[in-house]
């Protein structure tokens, strides 16, 4: 968590938006595989996307960030 708090929050945060996008084009992708019926295994494959949603949305809400309420952060 220290070395977190040293790279400052404009850094934390674009690591975040990384994070985001790629789930979300991860959903993409897996929407493409689903529909063009290229996997064997729906079930693990509707698994993978649920999980892929889940993370775009916690990752795009602002209120979610590790470290948002920490005295760093509203110190900046």
């Amino acid at each position: 968590m220290v070395q977190y708090a040293k790279q400052g929050p404009n850094l934390n945060f674009s690591k975040i938006c990384i994070v985001a996008n790629e789930a979300d084009e991860s959903e993409y992708w897996l929407e493409i595989i689903d529909e063009a019926k290229l996997s064997n295994d729906r079930e693990e494959l509707l698994r993978f996307a649920k999980e892929s949603k889940g993370i775009t949305k916690i990752m795009s809400n602002p209120d979610s960030y590790p470290g948002k309420n920490s005295s760093y952060m509203n110190n900046q």
